[in-house]
């Protein structure tokens, strides 16, 4: 019988699984809707926590029923979540209170604060600190004191179940980690801007690579899921990192855009590629390269507005009919406008090759180019 892995994808509407063979073929599939986040305050946005968990171990039995015998096939499963989306955990790995999300503004002093306190770093890196960032929202969190007393562990979206997966506490991988302050280039927290926010660093994970392995699934694990014990559990990405090199865009020179709840556009370069501006910013490559990418407000909502739900599975049809672009090939874009930023060919700018992108993000009508590692506005 062919072995197996699953990819569980944590996104803000709903938990999705996916069971693949060693071709990329797709044998079963699953999904579980999440609560929708909720806004007490102006600029916060909460989900709760304690749904993680249920929502992934549901999508796992249904994924298991599905796949019938083949299911102890399965040899190993990672985890993928939202960047920036992170909780206070208790000592019995429970969440004080609700998660804040990515799309949670509450932290703009904080985020100030950490910017100024590790400004050499975030320079180096080509980051530029934001309240969206999982360290400022840890910092908001770690100044509550009914939730700083009774903390444990601060986590990921990732960490949480990935815990539950393996019984114990779980390290978290730096792709998670890079805008919580953990520093990809030196491999360590950011020292100065913990302290600056007052964030105790023994309640941080410990960090690993991607695809690390970091135990197998406990006996309630499995027994909640229906997968095999021994299926072994290995660290993921950011949801846009995982979904950019299951798209194929895993070498240096490779460029791809992945459309979800936000539009981003990310790639592999050798080195790691500088933004002043903070608009690019760049994730660490599990083998060591780097993987330079921005966001857009536009996402997949667009496809629904454009061509209806009807149309949704025609499209993902000509999607894998057409393929990915062979050889790899940009062409450089402008922003639309502030209402709708949406990407559009301009036949006035010449096409880019070879190591050379260009593409529009952030502000409308600004071109970031990025060319043989030098940011180009």
């Amino acid at each position: 019988m062919e072995e197996l892995v699953v990819g569980v994808d944590m996104a803000t509407a709903a938990v999705r699984a996916v069971a693949v063979d060693g071709h990329g073929r797709a044998h079963g599939q699953a999904t579980a809707d999440l609560p929708a986040p909720t806004a007490p305050a102006p600029g916060w946005r909460e989900q709760d926590a304690s749904s993680w968990w249920p929502a992934v171990a549901t999508v796992l039995r249904q994924l298991t029923h599905e796949l019938g015998s083949q299911a102890s096939s399965v040899q190993a499963l990672s985890v993928s979540a939202t960047s920036g989306t992170v909780v206070a955990l208790d000592a019995d790995m429970q969440p004080l209170g609700p998660a804040l999300t990515y799309a949670d503004q509450r932290g703009v002093a904080e985020a100030e604060a950490a910017a100024d306190a590790d400004a050499p770093r975030w320079a180096e890196l080509g980051l530029r600190i934001q309240p969206s960032f999982g360290l400022v929202k840890w910092a908001w969190l770690m100044s509550q004191p009914q939730i700083a007393d009774l903390t444990v562990r601060l986590a990921h979206a990732s960490d949480v179940v990935v815990s539950r997966l393996i019984g114990e506490p779980a390290p978290s991988d730096y792709s998670h980690a890079l805008k919580s302050g953990f520093d990809p280039l030196r491999m360590e927290w950011a020292a100065g801007a913990l302290e600056k926010l007052r964030i105790p660093q023994h309640l941080l994970p410990e960090i690993a690579a991607p695809a690390s392995p970091v135990g197998t699934l406990c006996s309630d694990a499995c027994e909640a899921t229906g997968l095999p014990s021994g299926c072994v559990v290995r660290l993921g990405m950011t949801d846009a990192c995982a979904a950019q090199l299951a798209a194929g865009a895993g070498e240096p020179g490779h460029f791809v855009s992945v459309l979800g709840t936000t539009l981003v556009l990310k790639g592999v370069s050798a080195g790691l590629i500088k933004d002043p501006s903070g608009v690019v910013y760049s994730h660490r490559h599990p083998d060591g390269w780097w993987l330079p990418g921005g966001a857009s407000s536009v996402g997949g909502r667009a496809l629904v507005h454009g061509f209806g739900e009807a149309d949704l599975p025609r499209l993902d049809d000509l999607a894998a009919r057409l393929g990915r672009m062979s050889p790899p090939k940009t062409e450089r874009r402008k922003a639309g406008t502030p209402e709708a930023p949406v990407p559009t060919a301009d036949a006035a700018l010449a096409p880019v090759v070879g190591e050379e992108l260009a593409f529009a993000a952030g502000r409308t009508g600004r071109v970031v180019e990025i060319r043989r590692g030098e940011i180009v506005v």
